[in-house]
């Protein structure tokens, strides 16, 4: 069985794309995203990332 790690961040300080190397070298990837913006916000604002090991099946409530 494969998990799917989600990840609680905060827009104050990081946002999606502060991820993506540390995620892939570690063999994972995102699977989804929610309630992130693109850039930092000025308040907390937090969002979410999903994550799974690379090429694993992403199941259907993380669409």
């Amino acid at each position: 069985m494969i998990g799917v790690i989600v990840l609680q961040e905060n827009n104050r300080g990081s946002t999606v794309e502060t991820f993506p190397e540390l995620i892939d070298a570690a063999g994972l990837a995102v699977v989804f995203t929610h309630g992130d913006h693109k850039e930092l916000t000025h308040e907390s604002v937090f969002y979410f990332i999903g994550i799974m090991k690379k090429g694993a099946n992403v199941p259907a409530w993380a669409y």
